[in-house]
Formats: structure tokens, sequence, C-alpha cells
């Protein structure tokens, strides 16, 4: 993992360059970064092959109509201007465009079950490109000191960075937009203190997490569209809904037990107040031409919209459609149940039912008959104040619907991130033994260049954070991928 002690002077001279404290110097981690974002560089190296990053998908299914199917009609050349070039395959598997094609992959996209891509290139095939790296790296017979390592650095990224850019171990990129994710992802976590999973982390090529998380390197929330209550001016304008009681879209009542322990919920509640179905779990009413979010609008009072998991992270469009439907001037009350830590999303409490606030179904019931007449209804809708709806716009505005607008975007630049670190990583020595650099190992390489004092390791755990770290970590929906996306940049 570290670098002989007798060739470590070259990899501490240039770490010295990447971690300077001006991260606009010549050299430096950020100067690299810039170069990559804005001039589509390796510093000052612009690669033969102009696109800097391609990556495909395991099964085209993923990017089909009833998946993600705005992979097929986004345009990176046109929509993600401001970084690094990047080009997409979608409608072709990557196997046959690696193979028949013979059009290098940088990223293999894996839907839903993580399973390591067919299509990875080895480690052996990185490792010889790392040794190679490094022995440009220490080729000079003089001596490098402070004013010729530059040189020296830009010479290397000349020599050999395309080369080694790519060389690499092909990236897997892991996406879930489904509940299921918070389970299917343990595995592949590594948490410090627990050696077998930093050591299973290591070993499995998953390296960009694509999900609902706050912790996954690209973070997806389920908000597509501006809700803005305020500004629109029609809260609580339309006349009460004639249809008293709740409208549910339920069509998942069988799949699952909290999926039947959701539907049964519904049906206890028929005892106290009427059910709308309009899903097809016990359907008794038919959705209008407007489809669903016209009938919230205007034919709902209550709207069940309790999510059928109960997973950290996990709010679905379901929320986000009785708040769309605040904001077109519907009185409509959700009852909504999801998330464990939804309280962190910061909607105020009085902006619906929170099913968690009763002790049991009847009382919920019971409540529900209780405002269910016109008067009463008025009086609990009315309780969302003014105040209430300025929090509920602020909530969403720190959700950020554009997100959903950049995803294949954000994906590219994660990957070019990725790729950018590991190479800056292994041009100060590092040479990973298994697929990727765990905590441990991390820290064991670290301990080479603590003689640059704290906050220039501060830099270097930054890039270690980028090159491996970034696949789960509990601050990244802040990361520059997610709500540090700068969305304003202009050509």
């Amino acid at each position: 993992m570290s670098p002989k002690r007798d060739t470590q002077r070259n990899f501490l001279m240039i770490a010295n360059l990447l971690t300077n404290p001006d991260q606009r110097s010549e050299g430096s981690y950020g100067w690299y970064q810039e170069q990559l974002e804005l001039n589509n560089n390796l510093g000052k190296v612009k690669f033969s092959d102009k696109v800097m990053v391609r990556f495909g998908f395991q099964e085209t299914s993923v990017t089909g109509k009833d998946m993600f199917h705005y992979f097929r009609t986004f345009n990176t050349k046109e929509k993600c201007p401001r970084q690094h070039s990047c080009e997409v395959f979608v409608d072709t598997v990557a196997g046959e465009i690696i193979n028949n094609k013979g059009i290098n992959l940088d990223a293999v996209l894996v839907h839903y079950n993580y399973k390591p891509p067919f299509f990875l290139s080895s480690l052996k095939e990185q490792t010889r490109n790392i040794d190679m790296l490094h022995t440009i790296i220490n080729g000079p017979r003089h001596e490098l000191n402070e004013k010729t390592i530059i040189e020296h650095s830009n010479a290397v990224d000349n020599i050999y960075g395309e080369s080694m850019w790519r060389g690499m171990r092909r990236l897997s990129l892991f996406m879930c937009s489904e509940a299921v994710m918070a389970r299917n992802i343990q595995p592949l976590i590594q948490k410090k203190g627990e050696k077998q999973s930093m050591q299973n982390f290591s070993e499995s090529p998953a390296d960009i997490s694509i999900c609902f998380l706050k912790t996954c390197t690209v973070w997806v929330n389920c908000l597509y569209y501006p809700i803005e209550i305020i500004k629109t001016g029609l809260f609580g304008k339309k006349p009460l809904a004639k249809n008293k009681g709740v409208c549910a879209f339920i069509s998942n009542c069988h799949n699952g037990d909290l999926a039947k322990s959701r539907y049964q919920l519904l049906t206890k509640l028929s005892e106290y107040v009427p059910i709308h179905q309009y899903g097809a779990c016990g359907k008794n009413i038919q959705e209008g031409h407007g489809g669903k979010q016209f009938e919230l609008d205007n034919n709902c009072r209550f709207y069940f919209a309790v999510e059928n998991s109960m997973v950290t992270d996990y709010v679905s469009e379901k929320f986000f459609e009785g708040l769309k439907a605040l904001q077109n001037g519907a009185k409509l009350m959700m009852i909504y149940k999801g998330a464990p830590n939804f309280k962190e999303w910061n909607f105020p409490p009085n902006s619906f039912i929170n099913i968690d606030d009763f002790e049991s179904p009847e009382k919920l019931g019971e409540y529900l008959k209780s405002i269910n007449d016109d008067e009463a209804f008025e009086k609990r809708f009315n309780q969302i104040t003014l105040s209430d709806q300025k929090h509920i716009d602020k909530a969403v505005r720190d959700l950020d619907y554009r997100l959903g607008q950049n995803i294949p975007c954000r994906i590219c630049k994660s990957i070019g991130e990725m790729k950018l670190a590991r190479y800056l990583l292994f041009k100060i020595g590092l040479k990973p033994e298994n697929n990727k650099v765990n905590y441990d190992e991390w820290s064991d390489f670290r301990r080479n260049f603590e003689s640059l004092g704290k906050e220039r390791l501060k830099i270097l755990d930054r890039m270690y954070y980028m090159a491996y770290s970034i696949f789960q970590e509990k601050e990244n929906y802040k990361n520059i991928f997610n709500l540090g996306w700068e969305f304003n940049k202009k050509g």
C-alpha cells in the first residue's frame, strides 16, 4: 500500500504541491479540479481523446420508458456545459460497446440489486499502469527541488496522464430509486472500527452510489417540480371538496408486509370515514382525465399518502403531490407516515396529519371522523398558518427540485472527479491492493505525509473522500454533486 521510503521524497514533494493552502495555485488539487471542469484538461494536458468520461449500462432496460428514460433524451453536451466532457451510451449494453465496438467506457451502471458488472477491467491492469506511473515519477536522476518539481509533475501528466486515466479499473455505479436500496447497499458500506466491513468495502468494486439516501454519492430525491405556496397566493382559495372522506391511490396491497399493513390501515379507517380508492386495491372510483393531481387539487379533503416502505430518507412523490395540491389552492389534509427521520426534512407538523401521533388506527379513525364535516375540517385546515406555509416553501427549496433535472450531469461529474482524485493519489505513491482503499488503509498511507501538517493533511483527506469514501458518507447530500451543485454557472 505505501511506497518504499527511498522513493518517498518525490511523492512527498508532489503531495506538497497538491496540498498548497492556495488551492488555485498550479499543481494544487483545487487547480487540477478547475482544469478538469473548466478546460477539460488533466492539469495542463489535453487528451488526444477529447471525451474525458464515458459510461454505459449493464442492462439497457434501465433507460427504458418505464424506468429512467430521461437518459435517452438528455444531451450532456448541451445540458452540462460547465464541466468536463461526457458521453452516455443508453441503447446498447456496456459489454457490446466495449467488446464489439471497441469503445473504452470509464464506468458501467448497475441497477437495483448490486452485482459486479460483467465488464470491469482488471485490477491487475490498473496496477501495471500505476507501476509505470511511479517509475516515471521516480525516473529523474537529478534531485528535484521546489522549483523543478512542478515542471516534473506536469511532465508526468503529459507523458502518462492519459494512459493512466484510461488504464484505471473501470468504475462501477450502483443506482436504485426504490426503498430496497437501503437494504441492498448495506453489505457494501465500510464502517469505522469494523474490520470485516472495511475488508468487504476494499474488495467490492462498487464505487459510486446513486439513490434517495442522503449518504449516496449522487443524491436523488423525489421532488420533481417547484412548489411555491406563498408565491402563487392560492393557498386555501378553492372551495372545499364535496367528497368527504379519504382519497387513496393504492395499487400495491400484497407485495410486502408494509404494503399489506398499509392497506389494512386504510380498510380500518373505512369504518369511520368514506374511502375513495382510485388505486387497483379495492378500487371504487375512477380518476378523471386530469389524473391524480387533478383529483387531489379538486376532489379530495383527506389524502392517504402513506409510504409502502419505512426506511431512512425515503420520502416518495406522494408527499410532494399533496404539497403541490396545497400550492394549487386545494383545501387538503395529508394523512402521512414515512421515513423514521422525516422530522429532519423540516416540514411543519401542522401541514399534515401524522399517523405516528395516534395510539392506534382506531384513534386515528375517530379523529378523522371528528373533523370530516365542513366546519371542523375548515378549522383543522386553517391551522396551517402563514408561518407554516413559509416553512413548507423553505423545506422544499432546501431539497432543490433542479437536482432531478441534472442527474446525468451529476453522474458524469462524479465519475470524472473520482478518477481525478484517484489519479492524483496514485501520483503520490498510492497503489491499492484491492478494488478500493478503506479507512484503515488510508490511515496507514497518510502517515507518510504527516510532516505536511494538519491543514495540508485535510486536503489529502478530501482527495481520499472523493476517490473512495464518497461511495457512502453521512454528509454526501451536501457535496458538489448534490446541494453543492452550481446550477447558475455560465460559459
